[in-house]
């Protein structure tokens, strides 16, 4: 296991918490990728990175909604990094898909959707954790 969960990334909204901790189990996904075969290191990345922007997607949009609701005033800002996220995300399965044999760029991939995660909830969730607290 590469990334654990720790009581900093916490918010103290449950629903937020726990969609937090799905996302690192997917991104442990990633990292036991690189340990797995190393033929299908690329197809394992893959897999497990489109399952991350997956569930990104519907953890933005929750996380979102509760911003948006709770008048938080960096709303707009936490959103325009989601996307940004999302689109670098994106960009990076394009590129896997046609270089299904370079492991470099399988672990640049890896490396990060694990960074940003973990810089993300230990950082920029906590501005807004104030804001939705207040709401719950």
């Amino acid at each position: 296991m590469l990334v654990s969960w720790s009581s900093k990334m916490e918010t103290g909204i449950e629903e937020i918490d726990k969609q937090h901790k799905r996302l690192f189990e997917i991104a442990d996904k990633l990292y036991e990728a690189k340990n797995g075969d190393p033929e299908r290191l690329n197809i394992g990345i893959a897999a497990a990175a489109e399952e991350l922007l997956d569930y990104a997607k519907i953890h933005f949009d929750t996380e979102e909604g509760m911003m948006e609701r709770a008048g938080f005033e960096g709303y707009l800002e936490h959103k325009t990094i989601h996307r940004a996220f999302q689109e670098k995300a994106q960009a990076y399965q394009a590129r896997i898909n046609e270089r299904t044999d370079d492991v470099f760029l399988a672990m640049e991939i890896m490396n990060f959707m694990i960074d940003w995660i973990i810089d993300h909830i230990s950082l920029k969730d906590q501005e807004y954790v104030p804001f939705i607290g207040k709401q719950d």
